[in-house]
């Protein structure tokens, strides 16, 4: 089925939700569809929000994801994934700001690229750990991120390594290490931190944080157990006229968390698709990337 951009549509998912005592569900989207702009909120039956459930615990819940295609037409079918969820036991899991700069010391949980080489990020903390653009460029042309192009030919989400990137994405160079974002149109940027997270650590980044530009900066904010490289920001600018960013700006900011340990934690060895990235990469579903 065809979801068309300039529409919403409510889909019931296959699973339902129970909930212990003390447990509470975050949902966002899948990295590959926030690269999409695809954007994903979760219902459940009895519960009073979008995108936690929080309440009737022990009871079984029926699910149901509210979608809007923000740039591009996309195909689905059933038995495919396009949100994922964090289980939460208690309020006591986000690390303060303190516990992070200690972690930190004794095991850096993010680096900023210099050269061929990347050497411990010296971190901004307020209430929580800043994040800044990485607008240096890479590549031919000195390219720092990619404007969605709004085009017809919707994107099959069961296909991978098929669409030509080119038919849906414009790069986008910097002056001087900046870059005019236009009022409600949609950028993947890079960020300056590069994540090392340990298998013991999770991490959420803001979708809207006062510290940059005013509209959301991401779709799909969750920092997996294990993963190793820079995050892609899917950045709509809601300013009532453009704005100029620049290279170290500001952007968001990012919580860490202490979870449970894993059998599986990101990287190849379960198929993760963007371990390792250094620059901006477009979703899955294309052929080349910048």
């Amino acid at each position: 089925y065809e979801l068309k951009q300039g529409f919403t549509y409510l889909i019931p998912l296959q699973e339902t939700v129970r909930l212990a005592d003390d447990e509470y569900v975050k949902s966002s989207p899948k990295s590959s569809l926030g690269r999409l702009f695809l954007q994903t909120r979760l219902l459940a039956d009895y519960n009073l929000g979008f995108d936690e459930i929080h309440q009737h615990r022990g009871r079984a819940l029926d699910t149901y994801l509210l979608v809007q295609p923000m740039v591009f037409n996309v195909v689905v079918q059933p038995g495919l994934s396009l949100n994922q969820l964090r289980w939460f036991n208690g309020v006591g899991a986000r690390l303060a700001p303190e516990a992070v700069l200690e972690q930190h010391e004794a095991d850096p949980l993010l680096y900023k690229a210099h050269g061929p080489s990347l050497r411990p990020a010296d971190l901004t903390v307020s209430d929580s750990v800043y994040l800044h653009l990485d607008l240096n460029g890479y590549g031919d042309g000195d390219v720092v991120g990619l404007r969605a192009k709004p085009t017809p030919q919707p994107i099959d989400l069961s296909r991978t390594d098929t669409y030509d990137m080119n038919r849906y994405f414009e790069e986008v160079t910097a002056d001087d290490g900046s870059v005019e974002v236009k009022s409600r149109e949609y950028y993947l940027f890079g960020s300056k931190e590069v994540f090392d997270m340990p298998v013991d650590l999770s991490a959420e980044v803001y979708q809207h944080s006062a510290t940059g530009i005013s509209g959301p900066l991401h779709f799909a904010g969750f920092v997996d157990n294990g993963f190793q490289g820079n995050l892609v920001f899917e950045v709509r600018s809601d300013e009532l006229s453009n704005m100029q960013v620049y290279d170290g700006m500001p952007i968001s900011k990012v919580d860490f968390f202490a979870t449970r340990g894993s059998a599986k934690t990101y990287g190849e060895g379960i198929g993760s698709n963007y371990d390792g990235q250094r620059r901006v990469r477009v979703a899955k579903y294309f052929r080349n990337s910048v």
